[in-house]
């Protein structure tokens, strides 16, 4: 078994930092941040956008944040076709008026997407995905800088991230203060496809918390 460092960011640039360090079955990904350089060429944050309502598409194709299948979040996956969404109707119960509506993506659109990213360099596609363990045992974080943590907000929130107490507390604290519809690190809003294929803020479940590891001991104080 050899041990293996990938670094899918970070490299000859400033921010973007995440490294990959493999060690037999074990996994470790340190950092994931945003590119600052990389985004900047693309997004001013005012009049250009991202387009939070195609997920992962502008992010992946826009080489922002590397295709790893599994490590990202499978809610963050579009419809790229209006073929690609499955609408179930439900009957109205109690006050209800109106039948209310399951918008799923069919299984055939994740593999398709997925696919697109495995067969077009210079994308590197893997597929992280295990059977019996996560894909990344633990996302350790330096700090709670952007470029650090950012990029976070598009990991599975069942995979867990490991910090010191101040570094949770700040990735906590940025999202509290940061824009509307950002899902941030620590807690994760979920995303769900409207018939039209958008995603959209889930707001009838709440956020998901991310397992978090305290890595200096337990907090104290108030």
């Amino acid at each position: 078994m050899s041990t293996t460092i990938t670094c899918y960011g970070g490299v000859g640039e400033i921010g973007g930092n995440k490294i990959l360090l493999e060690d037999g079955e074990r996994r470790l990904l340190f950092d994931f941040g945003k590119a600052f350089g990389r985004y900047g060429a693309y997004f001013d944050g005012v009049f250009i956008k991202e387009r939070s309502t195609r997920g992962l598409l502008d992010p992946l194709a826009l080489d922002l944040v590397p295709p790893l299948r599994g490590l990202l979040r499978d809610d963050l996956v579009p419809a790229l076709h209006e073929d690609d969404v499955r609408i179930q109707e439900l009957a109205p119960t109690g006050r209800q008026r109106k039948p209310r509506q399951i918008v799923e993506l069919e299984n055939e659109a994740v593999d398709s997407f997925w696919e697109y990213f495995r067969q077009n360099p210079p994308h590197t596609y893997r597929d992280l995905r295990r059977e019996h363990a996560l894909p990344v045992d633990l996302v350790l974080l330096s700090h709670a800088h952007q470029d650090h943590i950012s990029d976070l907000e598009y990991v599975s929130p069942d995979i867990p991230a490991g910090s010191t107490c101040l570094t949770a507390f700040i990735s906590k604290v940025l999202i509290d203060v940061g824009q509307a519809g950002r899902s941030g690190a620590p807690f994760i809003n979920p995303r769900l496809p409207d018939a039209q294929g958008l995603l959209q803020s889930a707001r009838d479940q709440g956020y998901v918390a991310r397992p978090w590891a305290f890595l200096d001991g337990e907090p104290r104080g108030e």
